[in-house]
């Protein structure tokens, strides 16, 4: 499916797409191959080791925007939300929205700490007690 479907389709048109994964998008000997390809097309893309990939459609977004700095899995939940409009939702994660440049420059706190934290979280079944009313 094109993403150009989904503006003519009336159940998809208001519709949020996230595409990503956890791990490197190529595996290694396939990168050169995209690389030279992208840069063949003229596209300002590249894959390195590490990559893991991050895209967000929406009909909503006015521009198309490019974040090829080191940023955190972490930082997708909170991207997201503000992508479908959820600023104020309870939980915003321990990333940082994306979308919003003076966020990214304002950590909160490291990826170490957030993994640690997570993992308490985790083990605490911490969300089980949240009423999300």
């Amino acid at each position: 499916m094109k993403l150009d479907a989904i503006k003519n389709d009336e159940h998809l048109k208001n519709s949020v797409i996230v595409i990503t994964g956890d791990h490197t998008i190529f595996p290694k000997q396939k990168r050169e191959e995209f690389n030279k390809y992208c840069q063949d097309k003229s596209q300002n893309y590249s894959v390195n080791d590490g990559y893991c990939p991050l895209i967000i459609y929406s009909p909503n977004f006015k521009e198309q925007t490019t974040i090829s700095d080191i940023k955190y899995q972490m930082d997708i939940f909170p991207t997201v939300l503000s992508a479908i409009g959820c600023k104020d939702y309870y939980w915003n994660g321990f990333g940082v929205d994306l979308l919003d440049s003076t966020n990214i420059s304002n950590r909160k706190i490291s990826a170490t700490e957030a993994l640690e934290l997570s993992d308490k979280l985790h083990q605490a079944n911490y969300f089980k007690y949240i009423d999300a009313e």
